[in-house]
């Protein structure tokens, strides 16, 4: 019987929309004035993630002194924009790679149509990242949580491969923990016994192996054997 094996992670990161008008909580809570320098430089800072009810796939956002970068799973869409005070209009001639992706495609139009004009607010929050609030002319409301700024979106699913260790989670029949990391294109796996390391990419949510594998040369009969079984 196939053992099924599971990694997870958890990202902590929920989004939201609604249609009220967006206030702080807690005290500790409060809004970036648009007129501020830190206002500009809070949002190049971080790239900022929302991820839909509907969509396994999270938005994300980067801004830079110009443009702003959008990325929704398939397309990454780059575009002029204008931000007077808290109001952001974009520009209709935009830069974008050419890629069919079926569903993503459609969450790249969506996502594109939202940022055409909205109005933006920076939460502030004491010991924890901020979030970024979108306010579309139909006063709904999108919640974009900072994280580490990505250099390029299309990298977003291979940057969180590197930012953690993965471990499995269901399979008893195994006598020790196994765990994942992935640093500098190359995937670790160990069982308890030998390190066994595998060249990888990822492309379209698809991660490939490439070349051969390498590992350690320690021999225990049960752990050896979890090792082979992995």
């Amino acid at each position: 019987m196939k053992n099924l094996l599971y990694f997870s992670i958890l990202f902590g990161l929920f989004g939201c929309q609604s249609n009220s008008v967006w206030q702080p909580k807690l005290q500790h809570e409060t809004f970036i004035s648009p007129a501020s320098d830190q206002f500009h430089q809070v949002l190049q800072h971080y790239t900022w993630q929302h991820n839909p009810t509907d969509s396994r796939q999270p938005f994300l956002i980067n801004f830079s002194a110009q443009q702003l970068h959008l990325y929704a799973g398939c397309n990454l869409i780059s575009k002029h924009y204008h931000l007077n005070q808290q109001h952001l209009k974009t520009e209709s001639s935009q830069l974008q790679t050419l890629i069919g992706c079926s569903k993503q495609s459609n969450n790249d139009v969506l996502f594109n149509q939202l940022f055409r004009d909205v109005n933006l607010k920076l939460l502030q929050k004491q010991n924890a990242l901020p979030e970024l609030i979108v306010m579309n002319n139909n006063q709904q409301t999108y919640i974009f949580k900072g994280i580490q700024r990505i250099a390029n979106l299309r990298d977003f699913e291979a940057e969180q491969l590197t930012q953690k260790t993965w471990i499995l989670v269901e399979n008893k029949a195994l006598p020790v923990q196994i765990t994942l990391t992935f640093n500098n294109g190359r995937m670790t796996f160990f069982s308890g016994c030998n390190r066994i390391g595998h060249n990888y990419d990822v492309e379209k949510h698809t991660l490939r192996f490439i070349g051969d594998v390498g590992s350690t040369l320690k021999f225990s009969t049960q752990l050896h054997r979890s090792g082979l079984h992995f």
